[in-house]
């Protein structure tokens, strides 16, 4: 099948398959940082454990640069204090920025963390 626009039974609504492609995730994680383990992903090979609190995704298939954009959140375990964010050093294609979870302002591992890219794969 090779079709460059998308359109409904009816015919009234239609969308290029590029939105499509260009809108999608190109790497998604639901991982565990206390075990640590992947519990499911996509274009994800494997994730390093860098110390309480901090854990780097390593991508199956590259970006094509480092301007993709990732967005991060996790489940709230003790308090409403939580807080997910990436830590922008060592930016590069091969793998997620450093990603660190903490709460009540100390770094923690934390049993359901999410993170999805999206951007241009190489």
């Amino acid at each position: 099948l090779r079709v460059n626009t998308l359109t409904d039974a009816s015919s009234n609504n239609s969308i290029a398959t590029s939105v499509i492609h260009n809108g999608t995730a190109k790497m998604w994680l639901h991982f565990n940082q206390d075990t640590p383990a992947i519990t499911k992903s996509y274009n994800v090979s494997s994730v390093t454990d860098q110390q309480t609190g901090y854990y780097r995704p390593n991508f199956t298939s590259n970006f094509s640069d480092k301007d993709y954009t990732c967005t991060a959140m996790k489940q709230a375990e003790a308090t409403n204090a939580d807080c997910a964010e990436y830590v922008a050093h060592n930016i590069n294609t091969t793998a997620l920025l450093e990603r660190r979870d903490f709460e009540n302002n100390s770094d923690r591992d934390h049993a359901s963390s999410h993170t999805i890219a999206i951007g241009d794969l190489a």
